[in-house]
């Protein structure tokens, strides 16, 4: 381990080094907030599940839908 990293200093200079630890963080960070976005979204639906949130949504969902479709105006005049 002290051997690699001896020959990555010896044969970059401290920016170049600097810039690969840039570049390896920006990817580490984007790749850990896309999974904890995902991760974020199951824990919701999960939560939601448990208190039955979800099923009232989705009835909620289909009478707005059953009413605009009995509506001829659909909300205009």
């Amino acid at each position: 381990m002290k051997i690699k990293l001896l020959l990555i200093l010896s044969s970059h200079s401290l920016t170049q080094i600097l810039m690969m630890l840039a570049d390896f963080h920006k990817v580490w960070v984007i790749l850990v907030h896309i999974i904890l976005f995902f991760v974020d979204i199951a824990i919701i639906k999960e939560r939601d599940k448990r208190n039955g949130k979800y099923l009232e949504d989705q009835r909620d969902h289909k009478k707005i839908f059953e009413e605009t479709d009995n509506n001829p105006t659909n909300g205009v005049g």
